[in-house]
């Protein structure tokens, strides 16, 4: 696309100084503008990413652990396979899982 501009620059010489930069420049402004608004777009998808990671990060669950039914409050990093979850109206599951036991469960999987 740069190249196009500058051939349109280069080009538009021939038409006389006045009027025949226009299109050479026109086509480098157009450029800059996507190429500003597409970084913008890209900085704050982001800077989304990593505030949705940052909460992703600081949750902590209810892990059944230890003697048959004593439970323990622990950092989502520090889960390991097998562990046992306990989950709660308005809880959010860290982890791929499989489901024990439930009655009239609903999941939305889309906001995290």
């Amino acid at each position: 696309m740069m190249l196009l501009g500058v051939i349109a620059l280069l080009t538009g010489f021939n038409d006389g100084l006045a009027w025949g930069w226009v299109k050479g420049v026109s086509i480098f402004v157009s450029v800059a503008f996507l190429v500003g608004i597409g970084s913008l777009n890209d900085y704050y998808k982001d800077k989304e990413f990593l505030s949705l990671q940052h909460d992703l990060e600081e949750g902590e669950v209810i892990v059944f652990r230890g003697k048959a039914g004593s439970t323990q409050t622990v950092n989502i990093d520090d889960l390991v396979v097998g562990d046992v979850i306990q989950v709660e109206n308005g809880s959010k599951i860290p982890a791929d899982c499989v489901l024990f036991d439930s009655a009239n469960v609903s999941v939305n999987e889309g906001v995290y």
